[in-house]
């Protein structure tokens, strides 16, 4: 899994440098190297290309300004002026690619150039342009993805697992100049190369925007469920398929001395230091003006994304935010292996930057006052002050949120911060199964599911826990079936009424290595392998003799917040789900040289 970033800008010494700036620069001047190499080959002068360069970034930067303000027409029509302000950010590729397109069109007729020739002259360098800016666009994390369970997801700012859209449109534009690349000197019909390029990028463009986010408030607009540039795409696409078959039908090819006449009509480019030295200096023009550009696009994103304006001073960037100081206290036992939330606190001053954050210990005088306040069973506890109610992202948190007093606690439960360490963890009961010694110092709570494949992965990890501290560790099962597994609550019943014949560790065996088969037919079966008196397992099963302590169990569960299964409470601390026995030794290592 890919983890959330933001590599907004990058330090040379003093010089401070907007990262998708620095690519949007460096993909129009790669851009231009590629057409001037390709201009040589195809005997196009090259000034031609500097002055199509300068048409495609104007048309570029017009286009799509006029399409981004087009889509959010609704605002910009109550804020006329800011259509001008570039530095407020807004640009759109497909608008920019048909004002490129346009204005360059204009000067190829003209010039009275070969429109298709240029045109395939210049479609690798689009695809170069594309490849080098949307390593900016993933850099900063422009492009919000749609959720995903993949293990290459990224962990977005929400916390929830996305598509990272900004890499895959990258790498689409690798893959695409590298066909481009080996197939230019390979298609002879004219054009044919800059309509594979439109059809590759129109094609792939719509199925990746199928992956772009539609459930936050910045994604993409969507209309009769697909976003404008999709509708852009289907219709370059087949554009480009009627534009090729045509051409197709139409061919004709020259005679050798048409060919002739025409090779000599081509007029060979400068050579010589002067045209080197006109060629990367137009380069380094390009670069500056799209780092320039970048730089406002940039910025405005920033501000976008945390609302705020950006400012440097002394070499470094400072950040201006219009919220106050959101003060949150963490309650927490710093002896607790399973404590440690630092990513979660780096994720909420990343949604609230002027987080500032006090631990206290939970044995101290005001940790003692603030875990009797909210009631609070479970470290480490988060209070936020009566700020938070002034932070931007306050009505989206709110429903994890308790108010007391003005504070407001973070409910573990409805925010999802797992659970460290419980302040008063259960107790062992009569009716309770328990393998281990009773002088045992920890006591493994495990809370399980027979129909659950962790859970049963989860046993022989708690097998080889038990082997290592014979003596010092014990186990006690309680039963949560989950409603998303039927036959689980019959199992369960099947587990405690074994247990009643001294069966229960033998049938929870038995029951794991068969989740596949929890019917009754089955664990009858299962009850005949074990030489159970059948009229009493059957008469147990049937009276439900144990329902109340499996109900008691998951009643007991869900006092602790306990949802999903495996569960474990080691000693006082938690561990969710199928953890690696390495987990379980570092808790109990720590809590026995605590004791």
């Amino acid at each position: 899994m890919l983890p959330y970033y933001v590599l907004q800008t990058i330090n040379i010494g003093p010089i401070v440098l907007y990262t998708w700036g620095l690519f949007a620069g460096l993909a129009f001047a790669a851009a231009l190297l590629i057409a001037l190499r390709e201009a040589k080959r195809k005997n196009i002068k090259e000034y031609y290309i500097f002055d199509l360069a300068v048409l495609i970034l104007a048309g570029a930067i017009l286009g799509a300004r006029i399409a981004y303000v087009f889509e959010n027409w609704d605002y910009f029509s109550q804020n006329f002026w800011q259509i001008f302000k570039l530095d407020t950010g807004g640009l759109m590729f497909y608008g920019g690619f048909i004002g490129a397109l346009a204005l360059s069109a204009i000067y190829i007729q003209v010039k009275k150039l070969k429109f298709w020739k240029i045109a395939d002259t210049l479609a690798p360098s689009f695809a170069i342009g594309e490849f080098i800016g949307r390593i900016g666009c993933a850099l900063i994390s422009d492009h919000i993805g749609a959720i995903t369970a993949l293990s290459w997801g990224q962990k977005y700012i929400d916390d929830i697992v996305r598509h990272p859209v900004g890499i895959y449109m990258s790498l689409n534009g690798l893959a695409m100049f590298i066909f481009l690349w080996l197939l230019r000197k390979k298609i002879k019909t004219e054009g044919a190369l800059f309509l594979i390029f439109i059809l590759w990028y129109s094609g792939t463009r719509f199925l990746l925007d199928n992956l772009r986010c539609a459930d936050l408030d910045i994604c993409d607009s969507r209309y009769f469920g697909l976003t404008l540039s999709q509708y852009i795409s289907i219709l370059l696409f087949f554009l480009a398929i009627a534009i090729l078959i045509f051409k197709y039908r139409k061919q004709k090819f020259m005679s050798e001395q048409e060919k002739s006449a025409v090779s000599n009509s081509q007029v060979v480019p400068e050579t010589g230091g002067r045209q080197v030295f006109k060629k990367y200096w137009a380069c380094a023009i390009i670069f500056l003006i799209g780092l320039t550009i970048g730089l406002g696009v940039s910025s405005a994103y920033y501000e976008r994304l945390f609302k705020q304006p950006i400012f440097s001073f002394r070499a470094k960037t400072w950040v201006y935010y219009e919220e106050p100081i959101v003060g949150l206290t963490m309650v927490t036992d710093k002896n607790c292996v399973r404590c440690n939330i630092s990513d979660v606190i780096k994720q909420l001053k990343t949604v609230i930057p002027t987080l500032v954050v006090k631990e206290m210990d939970f044995k101290s005088d005001a940790g003692k006052g603030l875990l009797s306040e909210f009631k609070i069973k479970s470290l480490p506890a988060l209070v936020f002050g009566p700020e938070v109610e002034k932070a931007a992202i306050f009505e989206k948190i709110s429903q994890a949120l308790q108010k007391e007093n003005g504070k407001y606690y973070v409910i573990p439960l409805n925010s999802g911060i797992v659970q460290g360490k419980f302040l008063e963890p259960p107790e062992v009961s009569g009716s309770d199964r328990v393998k281990g010694t009773d002088s045992a110092q920890i006591t493994v709570f495990e809370f399980s599911d027979f129909q659950c494949p962790y859970c049963k992965a989860a046993k022989e990890t708690i097998s080889q826990v038990l082997a290592a501290y014979p003596d010092k560790v014990k186990l006690v099962y309680k039963h949560l079936p989950l409603a998303i597994h039927p036959d689980a609550q019959y199992a369960a019943e099947a587990a405690e009424c074994a247990g009643d014949q001294g069966k229960f560790w033998e049938m929870r065996d038995k029951l794991f290595a068969n989740q596949n088969k929890l019917d009754k037919d089955s664990i009858a079966k299962y009850g005949r392998e074990l030489k159970l008196d059948n009229k009493k397992f059957s008469d147990c099963l049937f009276t439900h003799k144990f329902k109340a302590k499996i109900d008691a169990d998951t009643k007991a569960a869900a006092g602790f917040e306990i949802t999903s299964t495996p569960a474990f409470i080691v000693g006082d601390e938690f561990i969710s789900g199928a953890a690696p026995s390495d987990d379980f030794k570092a808790v109990i290592e720590n809590q026995l040289k605590n004791k």
